[in-house]
């Protein structure tokens, strides 16, 4: 399977700490209106599935904060 790195930017009016808690906060995922639902398998995968039926799986390798 091959690696992704996703990369994204924009600019938001909140602490940069605040932003990262907020994304990378899997229990908490019902602001994303692109998912219908998220699985947590453990502490390094979860599941997300979206509401057109994708299921993607991820590992967590590496989180890297500021």
């Amino acid at each position: 399977m091959k690696s992704r790195i996703s990369t994204a930017t924009e600019i938001l009016n909140f602490r940069i700490e605040d932003i990262w808690d907020t994304i990378t906060d899997n229990k908490n995922w019902q602001w994303r209106s692109d998912l219908q639902d998220l699985k947590i398998m453990n502490d390094k995968e979860f599941i997300e599935y979206g509401k057109g039926g994708l299921e993607i799986n991820f590992t967590i390798t590496k989180k890297e904060t500021g």
